[in-house]
């Protein structure tokens, strides 16, 4: 094997890496921001949009709307876990912060913005899924391992299930 065999030999394979999972700010203000537009857009419905005598039906469903979107928004990012995201070249776990450890049955990609990822984490043995917004600024040093092994992973998974390779 010459050395540029093992040079690209060793981009097939993901290292091992450890990569912290937060609580996104950025999701937050995003959440922030789009709860805050709706409510506005809401309050000038009510305002101009409805006639003299406002029916209270239309207003009520509207607003409870807007309440059980943002909360279930907000209780979406609160769900986020805090925990630490490894892969050890065999197989993904989630370590939380109270020790707690999830072997992963996969990490699946949902989204792709370069800098920031979403995935899908199923835990082994459960029905239990956890969704994980991975942001680049969390520790940039290893962002490129980290996307190496998600995707590696995402591309070998059917091989390993026994599919077809074309």
């Amino acid at each position: 094997m010459t050395a540029a065999d093992r040079i690209f030999r060793h981009h097939l394979h993901a290292p091992a890496v450890r990569y912290p999972a937060r609580r996104s700010r950025m999701a937050l203000w995003w959440i922030t921001a789009l709860s805050a537009c709706a409510l506005l857009l809401l309050g000038m419905w009510l305002a101009t949009g409805m006639p003299a005598p406002r029916p209270v039906g239309p207003a009520s469903l509207a607003l409870a709307l807007w309440v059980v979107v943002t909360c279930g928004a907000l209780h979406w990012w609160w769900r986020n876990p805090v925990a630490v995201l490894c892969w050890d070249g065999i197989q993904w776990e989630l370590q939380t912060v109270a020790q707690e450890h999830a072997l992963c049955a996969d990490v699946e990609i949902l989204m792709d913005f370069q800098s920031v990822l979403l995935v899908r984490a199923r835990v082994l043995g459960s029905p239990r899924v956890l969704w994980c917004l991975l942001e680049e600024k969390a520790d940039p040093s290893s962002w490129a391992d980290l996307r190496r092994a998600v995707y590696c992973r995402a591309h070998a998974d059917p091989l390993l299930s026994g599919g077809s390779a074309h």
